[in-house]
C-alpha cells in the first residue's frame, strides 16, 4: 500500500484497474503520505482516524434510526469490537469503505423521512465514493434499493403517489452509474486475471461470518460456538421484535436485515469457482468489516428492546456482549 501510494495518481489508477480494488483509498494515501510521511504510525493513523469517525457516526445513526440509548450501545460495541480494532490498524481500504457505507445508510434513512435535495445529492456522492473504494459496497446500495422498492410498493397499495420518489431515486441511480462509468471502462480495458478460489461450504461460511462479526475470531471457531449462538440469538430477537413494531421500526429492521443478509449470500456466490469473470470474491474475514456497523446496530437494538420488556434481561445481555469481547 505504501509503495503504491508513492506513485502518481494516473499510475495508481492504472495499477489498481488491473488489480482487485478501485483506487480511492490509494489516492488518499498518496496525499496522506505527502503530508504525514511513511512511518508505520503515520500510515496506520489514516485508517485509525476513519475507524474512530465510524464509531462516532454509528452513535449518530443509532440515535436517528432508533434512539439515544441504542446509538450509545452500538457505538460502544463497535469501539470495543476486536474485529474493528484489528482492521482499524491495517493500511487497507476497509476502514474507509466501512465509514462510507455507514454514512450511506445514514443519509438513506434521512432522505426516507425528509427527502430534501441536499440529502439526495449527499447520498449519491457518498455512494460514488464508496464504489471507488471497494466493489462490495455495491451490496449496501443494492440493499437500499431493495428497501426503497418495498416501501414504494407499500405506498402504492395504500393509494399514495410515488412519482416524486421514483423520479429522484432514478436520477440518483443514473448519476451514480455515470460517475462510476469511467472506472468501469478503465477496468474493462485493463482486465484482471481472476483465480478461482477453493470451494467453501455455505454452512461453514455462515459460522465463520457469525464468529467474525461477533468476536473478531477467524481461527478455531468451534471453540466459540456458544458465545456466537448468544450473539445470533440477541440479533435475531431484535429483528423479530422490530418486525412486530411500528412502521419506523419495521423499516429499520428491513434496512439492517437486507444490509446483513444480502452480502452473506452474494459474497458466497461470488466465491464459487468461475462464478463471474468481473469480480471473484475470496472467503476473507476482512470483507465483512463493511457490514459490521449494521450488525452491531441491530445487536444493540435487540438488547435495548429486551431491556425495555424486562430490564434484568437487557442488563445481562449488555454485560454478555461487552464481556465476550475480552474472552
Amino acid at each position: 500500500s505504501v509503495c503504491l501510494g508513492r506513485k502518481g495518481i494516473w499510475e495508481i489508477a492504472l495499477q489498481t484497474a488491473a488489480d482487485e480494488h478501485p483506487p480511492l483509498h490509494y489516492f488518499l494515501l498518496h496525499l496522506w503520505q505527502a503530508v504525514a510521511g511513511e512511518s508505520a504510525f503515520a500510515v496506520r493513523f489514516s485508517s485509525l482516524a476513519l475507524a474512530t469517525l465510524t464509531v462516532a457516526l454509528l452513535y449518530r445513526v443509532g440515535r436517528v434510526v432508533a434512539n439515544q440509548q441504542v446509538g450509545f450501545m452500538a457505538a460502544l460495541f463497535l469501539a470495543i469490537s476486536r474485529f474493528h480494532i484489528w482492521w482499524s490498524q491495517e493500511i487497507k481500504m476497509y476502514a474507509l469503505a466501512t465509514f462510507l457505507s455507514l454514512l450511506s445508510l445514514y443519509l438513506f434513512w434521512r432522505l426516507l423521512w425528509n427527502p430534501r435535495w441536499l440529502y439526495w445529492a449527499s447520498f449519491t456522492l457518498v455512494n460514488v465514493l464508496a464504489l471507488y473504494t471497494h466493489y462490495l459496497t455495491l451490496l449496501v446500495v443494492l440493499a437500499e434499493n431493495g428497501v426503497l422498492v418495498l416501501i414504494a410498493l407499500g405506498r402504492v397499495r395504500r393509494g399514495e403517489s410515488t412519482r416524486s420518489l421514483a423520479v429522484r431515486w432514478s436520477l440518483a441511480q443514473l448519476i451514480l452509474f455515470l460517475l462510476f462509468l469511467p472506472w468501469l471502462y478503465l477496468s474493462a480495458t485493463h482486465p484482471t486475471v481472476w483465480r478461482s478460489p477453493p470451494p467453501f461450504q455455505f454452512s461453514l461460511f455462515l459460522r465463520l461470518a457469525a464468529t467474525v462479526l461477533s468476536l473478531g475470531v477467524t481461527l478455531e471457531i468451534d471453540r466459540y460456538l456458544w458465545l456466537v449462538v448468544g450473539f445470533v440469538a440477541l440479533t435475531s430477537a431484535g429483528l423479530v421484535l422490530l418486525l412486530r413494531g411500528d412502521t419506523r421500526e419495521r423499516q429499520g429492521a428491513l434496512l439492517l436485515g437486507l444490509t446483513l443478509g444480502l452480502p452473506l449470500v452474494v459474497i458466497y456466490l461470488l466465491s464459487l469457482p468461475r462464478a463471474t469473470s468481473f469480480y471473484a470474491a475470496k472467503i476473507e474475514a476482512r470483507y465483512l468489516l463493511i457490514f459490521l456497523p449494521a450488525y452491531l446496530l441491530l445487536l444493540a437494538w435487540g438488547v435495548w428492546l429486551l431491556g425495555r420488556r424486562f430490564w434484568p434481561l437487557g442488563l445481562l445481555s449488555l454485560l454478555f456482549v461487552v464481556a465476550s469481547q475480552g474472552y
